[in-house]
């Protein structure tokens, strides 16, 4: 594979159109079913499920979140930014691909050890049977093993341009989990193990479908030289501060909540939080589609013109949804069942909330794309900062107390990210990492 098949070219405007439609309409077609069949999924789980139940599931999928984004650490968007400064250097990519799986499967470990202390000592789970916890806590550890082989492997087919194949990885794990909810709803498990158990055979699907049908250039059987390890450290050390914040944000919360309002509470938030996870398909975008584009565009100002159409196309669409929510809010309450009916003005904090965290992901994987980082540490602790004050004044008595403090936790992450970008436009060597590709060419 050249680098000229990799890296964008100056070409045509017509063609770059065309090329973004393509792209567009099959994340459309494959994430949109993706999407939708998720989003039943969690609609039949909420509907079904007890509050005492729905809100264990709710915990054990935050842990879940916990773990995926600890054994993460950044370390799948380094490989868009390593990929491009490879590439467009002539330098091998294989080093970094292995370094990257190694250093996933040792934070793995960390992080769901700490994912389980965290679900064990929480007051939902405290309440529940031993076994049943147990159950629980395997079928959480398969699901999150497999979410990190998959991340790295669609990751790595995207960067190659087959965005096409990821999205039909992806929608062939859709169908088994729908299949799933099917047998939940006809056999009448409505239980947080029984909605795990759904999770893991979706990823498996998805597992299955990679190792038959993907085939990518690039293999994890490279060498780690002692160099390589030092400039992944390098860019990880700017980045990790901000995955941590991250982290922790959502599961601290849930876990006050829970701790403080008790088991409705905790089961409203995460309720509200399936209607948000409609509009996480344009996250998904950014991260499948968006980051994989960027990092193929090697000029600066056709970078931050893809860039400004993105994020204007994004706000737009929020801001209708958000609209169209408060002139009906009865339309998608309905959705999560009569228990969550009078949830009116919560939605519409909740929705609020999804689309600033929305813009502020775009900005933060744009940022990384582009070695943007160095003053990540920075923006994390101010964010740290803002989260422990809040939570330590904030009441958590109430659920729109606790979407509230979503919306301004939210607002902080967007206000960092902008912050970064404008550095970055016109003051590029006060953020930009140091690292710089020393790996050996094939």
């Amino acid at each position: 594979m050249t680098q000229e098949t990799i890296l964008h070219k100056k070409g045509g405007v017509s063609s770059t159109i065309r090329r973004w439609i393509g792209i567009s309409s099959q994340f459309a077609l494959a994430q949109g079913f993706a999407q939708a069949a998720g989003m039943v999924v969690g609609l039949v789980f909420v509907r079904t499920m007890s509050v005492k139940e729905y809100a264990l599931y709710a915990m054990c999928m935050t842990t879940l979140g916990f773990v995926a984004v600890g054994s993460d650490l950044g370390l799948n968007g380094s490989l868009a930014f390593f990929w491009r400064q490879s590439l467009a250097a002539g330098h091998a990519v294989g080093p970094w691909i292995a370094a990257v799986r190694r250093l996933r499967s040792w934070l793995f470990v960390a992080s769901l050890v700490a994912g389980i202390t965290l679900l064990v000592t929480s007051p939902v789970a405290s309440s529940a049977p031993l076994p049943i916890i147990l159950v629980n806590i395997v079928l959480l550890a398969g699901t999150a093993w497999r979410q990190l082989q998959n991340g790295i492997s669609l990751q790595l087919i995207r960067l190659e341009g087959q965005q096409g194949l990821s999205f039909l990885c992806e929608a062939i794990g859709s169908v088994f989990r729908l299949i799933g909810a099917g047998v939940l709803v006809l056999t009448g498990f409505a239980t947080a193990w029984f909605g795990l158990v759904v999770g893991i055979l979706g990823v498996t699907a998805v597992s299955t479908a990679l190792k038959t049908l993907a085939k990518t250039s690039y293999t994890s059987t490279s060498e780690v030289l002692p160099e390589d390890w030092r400039e992944l450290r390098r860019y990880l050390l700017s980045v990790v501060p901000s995955v941590l914040v991250y982290m922790i944000q959502d599961p601290l919360v849930l876990w006050l909540a829970a701790k403080q309002s008790g088991d409705t509470t905790v089961a409203e938030v995460f309720a509200l939080s399936r209607i948000g996870a409609v509009m996480a398909l344009f996250g998904s975008f950014s991260y499948i589609v968006i980051a994989p584009e960027l990092a193929r565009i090697s000029d600066n100002s056709r970078f931050l013109a893809v860039l400004a159409t993105c994020f204007g196309g994004l706000a737009t669409i929020c801001t209708f949804i958000i609209i169209a929510t408060c002139l009906a809010p009865q339309v998608p309450l309905w959705l999560i069942g009569p228990r969550y009916a009078d949830l009116k003005i919560e939605i519409v904090i909740c929705l609020m909330a999804v689309s600033l965290t929305l813009l502020g992901h775009l900005i933060a994987i744009s940022n990384r794309v582009r070695g943007w980082v160095a003053l990540d540490p920075i923006v994390s602790f101010a964010q740290l900062c803002l989260i422990l004050i809040l939570s330590a004044l904030w009441s958590f008595d109430t659920t729109r107390s606790v979407v509230m403090l979503n919306l301004s936790l939210a607002g902080g992450v967007l206000a960092g990210a902008v912050a970064t970008l404008g550095l970055g436009i016109f003051r590029a060597e006060l953020v930009a990492t140091r690292s710089v590709v020393t790996a050996k060419p094939d």
